[in-house]
């Protein structure tokens, strides 16, 4: 007989409550965040769960096989279609094949035999608060994703007492402009124009702050063209107004002295002028202003403004065929033009996309890798697109697609290393070459995000065994973090990438010209504190030099800390990792001493007290209640059967470091968005 139907009125339970509410079994109050998620400060957590169907398997019908600590190369491949049994495991592998079957039946199981069928299971946020006390999306590829993955690490190894809300919330730092009212004041009052010299001034450090990054802007057409505006007395605006006064802008936001508010007045009057001239006519003109804009306001750390303005320089570079070569432009200083336009298009959609973890806005079209007007950096932005569409779009880490992005990392290393050859100066006598900086950062960046599932793996698996066996020495941790497994090369890669692009940038620290905001160069250093940071977690300080790397990142936001408040946010909680850090490698050599000292008091005897046994106990009682012990790869790298593999890993160099391994298994990315992943 089927149950009647009940009244909303009458319901005991919130028919739209979130997953939280409902694995914790409390009252919810159906909104997104839900009060309770939002007393408990994880709101960024708060998300509707997909309530079981008639179809769904029972969760007595569901096994799980709790297996001893094995490395990852050494597990089973999955039963193929052919030979699997009718009612398989609920793995996560088999979960996710089960989605993409419309003739077969979702298999979910509740929250406590998840538990039990892994060691480690997280949830990344999704959003974030900003400064306006909105909740913009942040996806897995920014850094600020990587947050709560660290916030779950050290609550696990260090225990809850461990954590700081303040350092580890996650909130996008977003700092408020000036308000509508001072806006349009700006904009009926147009700036007085500055003297010559001064202009000059400002227009060089913009031009050291933009063509090192982006090189949209030609120097010497734009001095010239500038000395004749200056000297303009008329007050009618022209079409390149708005050009100048966001140059202006840019060189008194990035000049050493304190011009933040002659910064935001020639800004807010450019960009009045660009919506009065370009808002409804796309012009070559107008993608510039867009993208000058845009970089301003990346470097006023305003980076949810700056991802609005650059889809509008999109949208244009897309109407007028920019995105497509030899599209009728016969002029070749307007060719070189529009190319050096997408060229800066491409590195701000690469840049806005992976730091702040959204999709891309624009998709190459031309062939990088040729040899005909070869530009190192289309080619990198190129791989980058690579790995977002290979990897993190398809969650999952497929041999043939990192077979492919690592031989263009070999191919982009080795055509850098011809134009660049070794004993280049990257840091001359006046200024450093920014440009082959910004590259060398983007090289690096790419493997760390190539390479970061793997070294989240690695880190959750030794973090595995370490619970399960109740101490893990440093004997067996070093034996762990040196093995040859592919994953674990790859994890190695990704620390290293983090360790030399930190000794690339600490040239940095000495040069007295430098502009005072460089956001690219900050998302570089915190992205390398954030992989370090976690890859202590898993010993790996026996191999990299992660205290002198993480010491080193500290000194090089506190060099941009003063005028840029995202460098200031981000040295706050890099200060308290390598606090973290600290603590946890003192328990380490304090839980080494305790075991050596077992030996020694057994034969010589000891007269000082025993460590509080009862307290260690009820320690590790609460440490255990909290995970359950099962596999500890858990479900992000389920195998799925054996590829042969045989690659070079490294880039540049001649012999594989894989030759003993007879097979090499693909690997799945953690579904980010469904609440069942890595840690819980």
């Amino acid at each position: 007989m089927p149950t009647p139907k009940v009244k909303d009125s009458d319901r005991q339970r919130c028919a739209k409550a979130c997953g939280n509410c409902k694995r914790r079994k409390e009252r919810c109050d159906g909104s997104r965040p839900c009060r309770r998620c939002v007393s408990r400060r994880v709101e960024t957590q708060c998300r509707s769960s997909s309530s079981p169907t008639s179809s769904t398997v029972r969760p007595e019908q569901v096994s799980y096989v709790v297996s001893q600590p094995q490395p990852s190369y050494l597990c089973s491949p999955a039963p193929t279609s052919q030979d699997a049994p009718q009612h398989r495991h609920a793995s996560p592998r088999n979960r996710s094949d089960c989605r993409d079957e419309s003739d077969e039946p979702a298999q979910v199981a509740t929250s406590s035999d998840i538990a039990a069928a892994c060691l480690y299971s997280y949830h990344l946020p999704e959003t974030v608060r900003d400064g306006y006390n909105d909740i913009p999306f942040v996806g897995n590829t920014a850094n600020l994703s990587l947050l709560q993955q660290v916030h779950q690490l050290v609550e696990k190894s260090l225990g809850p007492s461990s954590i700081s809300q303040k350092h580890l919330q996650h909130h996008l730092v977003d700092p408020c402009g000036r308000s509508a009212s001072s806006k349009l004041t700006g904009a009926s009052c147009p700036p007085n124009k500055p003297t010559l010299a001064d202009s000059i001034y400002l227009a060089q450090w913009c031009l050291r702050a933009t063509n090192s990054v982006l090189g949209v802007v030609n120097e010497e057409d734009l001095l010239h063209d500038m000395f004749q505006w200056v000297q303009t007395t008329s007050n009618t605006a022209s079409i390149s107004d708005p050009v100048y006064y966001l140059v202006l802008a840019i060189g008194a936001q990035t000049c050493p002295e304190d011009r933040d508010e002659l910064a935001e007045t020639y800004f807010e009057y450019g960009q009045h002028l660009t919506t009065n001239f370009f808002m409804e006519d796309p012009r070559t003109i107008a993608v510039e202003c867009h993208i000058l804009a845009t970089l301003y306001l990346l470097g006023a750390s305003r980076r949810n403004a700056a991802f609005m303005v650059f889809g509008n320089a999109v949208r244009a570079s897309y109407a007028l065929g920019i995105h497509q070569k030899d599209t009728g432009a016969t002029d070749t200083d307007e060719s070189r033009y529009r190319e050096r336009l997408w060229a800066a298009i491409r590195k701000l959609d690469v840049f806005t996309s992976v730091s702040l973890g959204r999709p891309l806005a624009t998709r190459e079209c031309r062939d990088t890798t040729a040899d005909e007007n070869y530009s190192p950096s289309n080619d990198i932005c190129s791989i980058f697109e690579m790995i977002l569409v290979e990897v993190y779009t398809k969650h999952q880490v497929a041999v043939d697609s990192l077979q492919r992005v690592t031989e263009r990392h070999r191919q982009w290393a080795g055509r850098l290393n011809f134009q660049f050859p070794e004993g280049f100066d990257t840091y001359s006598t006046c200024e450093p070459n920014i440009t082959l900086l910004n590259l060398k950062e983007s090289y690096y960046w790419t493997i760390m995000l190539l390479a970061r599932p793997f070294l989240l793996q690695t880190v959750f698996s030794q973090a595995a065994q370490g619970r399960l066996s109740g101490m893990r020495d440093a004997i067996n941790t070093s034996v762990a973090i040196r093995s040859t497994s592919p994953e674990c090369i790859l994890a190695h890669a990704c620390v290293d990438s983090a360790v030399r692009n930190l000794d690339m940038l600490e040239g940095l620290l000495s040069t007295p010209y430098l502009p005072k905001r460089l956001p690219f160069t900050i998302n570089s250093v915190f992205g390398s504190v954030m992989t370090l940071s976690i890859a202590q977690f898993a010993d790996f300080d026996l191999v990299f030099p992660l205290g002198k790397s993480l010491d080193l990142a500290q000194r090089l936001l506190g060099k941009f800390r003063v005028h840029d408040a995202v460098a200031d946010h981000y040295l706050s909680i890099a200060e308290y990792l390598r606090g973290i850090c600290d603590e946890y490698l003192e328990r380490r050599v304090r839980r080494e001493m305790e075991r050596q000292n077992l030996l020694i008091r057994s034969m010589i005897g000891s007269i000082h007290e025993p460590p509080d046994v009862s307290k260690e106990k009820n320690t590790e009682r609460v440490e255990d209640s909290m995970v359950a012990p099962c596999d500890p790869i858990g479900p992000a790298f389920m195998m799925h059967g054996s590829i042969p593999f045989d690659m070079q890993w490294l880039p540049g160099t001649q012999t594989s470091m894989v030759n003993t391994l007879d097979k090499f298994d693909e690997f799945m990315l953690p579904d980010l968005l469904s609440p069942t992943t890595w840690l819980q």
